[in-house]
């Protein structure tokens, strides 16, 4: 048909414009990363010992869980946890993290992992408090949400 290559050029140009300008927005924003790992990740931020000094210049809360592959416990967490970080997506001051043991070891242990899953609260003054409540969501994100 006649028109029709011109009609879906201009809507991919359109959608091409649309995503640049939100591109752009979330680059003004003082969480750009932060804001294409929601996006793109559902907002769990995986923490290295490259970024974790972060931490301390975000003023931000850190709700992390420290996990295993091997961990069977670490594998039932991980929905709960994805659908936290969901629901607090749109919370800038806080982050919900993981950090791998098996490759981040030292850090592991500076955090205070005996056991899997181990979740640690960092608050913006880089106090480290254990979470030892209830596994649920409605659990979980009262406890980080009163921390704020």
């Amino acid at each position: 048909m006649p028109g029709t290559s011109t009609q879906c050029n201009k809507i991919i140009l359109l959608l091409i414009i649309v995503i640049l300008i939100y591109l752009l927005l979330c680059k003004t924003s003082s969480n750009f990363g932060g804001s294409i790992a929601r996006l793109v990740g559902g907002g769990v931020k995986t923490l290295t010992s490259s970024n974790y000094s972060d931490i301390a210049e975000n003023n931000k809360v850190y709700f992390i869980k420290i996990y295993t592959d091997w961990c069977g416990y670490c594998t039932r967490l991980k929905p709960a946890w994805d659908t936290l970080a969901k629901e607090l997506a749109s919370d800038p001051d806080i982050v919900i993290a993981e950090l791998d043991a098996d490759n981040e070891k030292d850090l592991a242990k500076e955090l205070g992992a005996q056991g899997f899953p181990t979740l640690v609260l960092v608050d913006k003054n880089g106090l480290k408090e254990k979470y030892n409540g209830e596994r649920d969501v409605a659990s979980m994100k009262s406890f980080v949400k009163s921390k704020k």
